[in-house]
């Protein structure tokens, strides 16, 4: 038996042909958005070369596949479909498991590729690792797991049949309700599917929500550290006078320029991910608080969710695009940001200086920074050495001048101070010379005594 659609139910607007309509523009913007990175990068002659562009391309590719499973919309559900959408129906529940599959993974890819870009960010700024550590083990492994963790959620709902026509989506995804929603407690309904599992489907449910949660988390401490060391770089800049000290790229002040770029960009994505995320996490809160929202406040929040839910490749794009153009200005005063637009776009291969991201040099850079700091520790250190020794030669002439002065003038003090002599001068191979100094003057002193009482 099917649904009847009414205005007055509160997922009337899921049905509805504006719902479609929003749902199929987003996603296919998004869509178009990463196709373009995907062209700017595949006609770059760095190519995969670069780390970040590994990282955006499968980001893209990802959000590619999700984006056109979200924009088919209400096609790939079955055309028994329960639920009164509006729009038209050509498929069965094997083509909805599909729309629902690359749905869910496109989305854990997107997400799990962010925390990876961020990793990136975190070991090329904050830790200075090198272009070909990352290269060779920080990318494959990242996205070897993160390809290996999206599969798993997205494939374990397909196993516990939590993949169907759902009411607050205007296509096919994993929910924990059965199919109908309301089977498992309405008698006069009878389940289509989703129904045995019911209880796992709950603890994947609460899983989702955690893996969300963690990786945002995981976001945004990694960004926190970046945001530390390029200040922290910041302050030990300003308060030198070295700011055009020459090191590799240019003086200490401009080679910090790339870092702080990259800074910016990093918080670009932090910000594209909350704004896309952020609706259907209020979602969430409201459907589970008791009595929260009016439709004033649902009808806005369903809006958000279908409007910026699929444009996390047009944010992509945009945030990319903006780099790419800004290096290309750096690189080339002369070009307005439209020219620099337009010559990314049309001749990508003109630019490899600026289509190869310049987040690999920021490790060098640091890389440098720390061993000119270490060169200059040691310097310090060989320094402090020298002033030791200079002070304590300095002390033995002294008590060498002493030394000259009591055999020259002796004095009632002469045993004590040549005493003193001794101990200090017992590591001296000339020691022996002392001692035979300190008995002439001995007896120095009691030849002079002698002439004194001749001559009184």
């Amino acid at each position: 038996m099917t649904y009847i659609l009414d205005a007055s139910d509160p997922n009337y607007f899921f049905y509805s042909s504006e719902a479609q309509t929003i749902c199929v523009s987003s996603a296919t913007v998004s869509a178009i958005s990463s196709m373009l990175i995907l062209y700017i990068i595949l006609g770059s002659n760095a190519k995969l070369s670069s780390p970040y562009h590994q990282i955006m391309f499968f980001m893209s590719v990802w959000d590619v596949m999700s984006s056109i499973a979200i924009a088919l919309s209400t096609v790939p559900m079955p055309k028994d479909v329960v639920y009164p959408f509006r729009g038209a129906s050509f498929g069965n529940r094997n083509t909805c498991r599909a729309q629902g599959f690359f749905i869910l993974a496109g989305r854990a890819m997107t997400i799990l590729s962010n925390v990876v870009l961020n990793l990136y960010y975190l070991a090329t700024i904050r830790y200075g690792m090198k272009a070909e550590t990352v290269k060779t083990r920080l990318i494959p492994i990242s996205l070897g797991f993160t390809t290996l963790l999206g599969l798993v959620f997205s494939v374990l709902p397909l196993s516990l049949d939590m993949i169907n026509p759902r009411i607050y989506e205007p296509y096919c995804i994993a929910g924990p309700p059965a199919y109908p929603y309301d089977c498992t407690w309405n008698e006069k309904r009878e389940c289509i599917a989703g129904d045995k599992y019911l209880h796992l489907q709950s603890i994947f449910g609460t899983s989702t929500g955690v893996f969300y949660i963690s990786a945002f988390v995981l976001m945004i401490l990694s960004l926190v550290l970046v945001i530390l060391s390029v200040f922290k770089t910041e302050k030990a800049i300003a308060t030198t006078n070295d700011d055009e000290e020459q090191v590799p790229g240019g003086s200490r002040k401009a080679a910090f320029e790339n870092t702080r770029s990259t800074l910016y960009v990093a918080l670009m994505y932090i910000m594209s991910f909350i704004l896309t995320w952020i609706w259907a996490i209020c979602a969430i809160v409201l459907s589970n608080a008791i009595n929260a929202g009016g439709p004033q406040a649902w009808s806005f929040v369903d809006h958000s969710k279908l409007i910026f839910t699929p444009l996390q490749g047009l944010w992509n794009a945009l945030i990319f695009l903006y780099q790419k153009v800004y290096f290309l200005q750096k690189r080339d005063t002369s070009l307005t940001w439209f020219q620099a637009l337009k010559r990314l776009l049309t001749k990508p291969k003109d630019d490899q200086e600026v289509i190869f991201s310049s987040l690999e040099k920021v490790g060098e850079e640091i890389e440098e920074r720390r061993r000119m700091e270490d060169i200059q520790r040691i310097v310090r250190e060989e320094e402090e050495k020298e002033d030791v020794e200079r002070e304590e030669m300095e002390r033995q002439n002294e008590l060498l001048f002493e030394d000259d002065m009591l055999m020259s003038y002796p004095s009632r003090e002469t045993t004590s101070r040549a005493s003193e002599l001794l101990s200090f001068d017992a590591t001296r191979d000339d020691s022996k010379f002392v001692v035979s100094t300190v008995g002439d003057d001995s007896t120095n002193s009691a030849g002079l005594s002698q002439s004194r009482s001749k001559s009184s």
